[in-house]
């Protein structure tokens, strides 16, 4: 128990207090036919895209210089 105590307060004081985010809620579609290989050809604009991923406060990057984009959904399997 010393250890971890000792190792969460290391944390804390390397990189600081956790700030809290905002809770969100969100609609995420069920998508059938996906295959998890890295193309994006079988989804057709079906999921939910996430376009900008920053927390509060952060200065945005320009999208020449990056795109973290993604499409989100979910199956039975």
């Amino acid at each position: 128990m010393l250890r971890f105590t000792l190792a969460v307060l290391v944390a804390i004081i390397l990189f600081g207090p956790v700030q809290a985010l905002p809770a969100a809620e969100f609609d995420i579609p069920k998508i059938n036919g996906i295959t998890i290989d890295g193309k994006a050809d079988d989804w057709e604009g079906k999921g939910f895209r996430v376009g900008i991923l920053k927390r509060p406060g952060e200065k945005m990057v320009p999208a020449e210089d990056l795109d973290a984009g993604f499409l989100i959904g979910w199956s039975d399997k």
